[in-house]
């Protein structure tokens, strides 16, 4: 990954292929739509700042 070069991280078990490509659960579109809402950081920017905070000695 990029913000651990060589990381090869265990990944449990996904969904099926055959799932819709987007989990409507997680799906931000219609609040996006009805409040202009807009995510801070993605998720590169969510994971380097995670992968620091764990270098930083924090548990998980």
């Amino acid at each position: 990954g990029r913000a651990v070069p060589g990381a090869a991280p265990a990944l449990l078990p996904g969904r099926s292929p055959a799932a819709p490509a987007v989990d409507p659960c997680l799906d931000i579109s219609r609040l996006r739509q009805d409040t202009g809402y807009a995510p801070e950081w993605d998720l590169d920017r969510a994971v380097t700042d995670y992968v620091g905070w764990l270098r930083a000695g924090n548990l998980r």
